[in-house]
């Protein structure tokens, strides 16, 4: 996050993508882990005006989360 913070948000967005992988791997590809990096590069790719990676993005991690946390979840709402 120190790279996103600084403005380099390639480097950030590499480390994250990269994070992503380890994580699905380690613990599936429906953990909650898993839809917080989701979201976290999706906020990437909107500051990079990169809108349909970042929708994709937000709405894999929106899928997860409403498969964990059922619809009504107020961290739903968050991710909305």
């Amino acid at each position: 996050m120190i790279e996103y913070e600084r403005g380099d948000i390639d480097k950030a967005m590499g480390l994250f993508k990269e994070t992503l992988q380890v994580r699905r791997i380690a613990l599936g590809p429906d953990h909650p882990d898993v839809a917080s990096v989701l979201n976290k590069i999706g906020t990437m790719h909107h500051k990079k005006e990169e809108y349909d990676d970042a929708l994709c993005c937000f709405q894999e991690g929106l899928r997860i989360e409403s498969l964990i946390l059922g619809n009504n979840h107020p961290d739903i709402d968050v991710t909305l």
